[in-house]
């Protein structure tokens, strides 16, 4: 059939609720070549992004372009951003910790096994990592060393999760009351 010719497609049927998709970061203008493997905000409002192979891309947000990119490295499998963006973690035999703004390789930790899973704890300084023969190991960034090896897993670690500690009023209450007294 010649597309010229063609008879269009029919209308969709208006809907009363808007789309919950505005815009698809595969389409143009964000246009990613590879695999999206983390998204993090930037404080400023742009947009970083990590594809296959180790491509991290900054996007703003209100001009829809990319504004600047950095090739950090193919061998990585995970990959993931601190909350607030700063610090970029990754891995896969190893640990590797990234400058986002600069793209400049931090710091690199050798691993007991393949890394299968990977969280950090807000400013990056402390990193969690499963592995595929069922252990965690905590990591202190700032300092480079392991700080524990959890062995409770007899199969590999799929995810970990960094939970902000909530605080509890009730007993910060009762400490101030004390405190009062004294």
């Amino acid at each position: 059939m010649n597309p010229s010719t063609a008879s269009p497609s029919p209308a969709p049927a208006p809907s009363i609720h808007p789309p919950a998709v505005q815009r698809v970061f595969d389409d143009r203008p964000f246009r990613a070549d590879g695999d999206l493997l983390a998204l993090a905000f930037a404080g400023d409002g742009s947009l970083w992004s990590v594809e296959d192979p180790g491509l991290l891309r900054r996007w703003e947000l209100r001009g829809r372009r990319q504004i600047e990119w950095h090739l950090l490295s193919e061998l990585e499998n995970l990959w993931t951003f601190s909350r607030d963006g700063r610090v970029l973690a990754s891995a896969s035999d190893e640990l590797s910790l990234w400058d986002v703004q600069s793209g400049q390789l931090q710091a690199v930790l050798p691993q007991p096994s393949w890394v299968t899973a990977l969280a950090l704890r807000g400013d990056a300084g402390l990193v969690a990592t499963g592995h595929e023969d069922g252990a965690v190991c905590l990591w202190d960034a700032a300092n480079d060393e392991q700080l524990r090896e959890l062995r409770s897993h007899r199969r590999q670690i799929s995810a970990l999760l960094n939970k902000k500690k909530k605080k509890n009023k009730k007993k910060e209450k009762g400490r101030k009351k004390k405190q009062e007294k004294r």
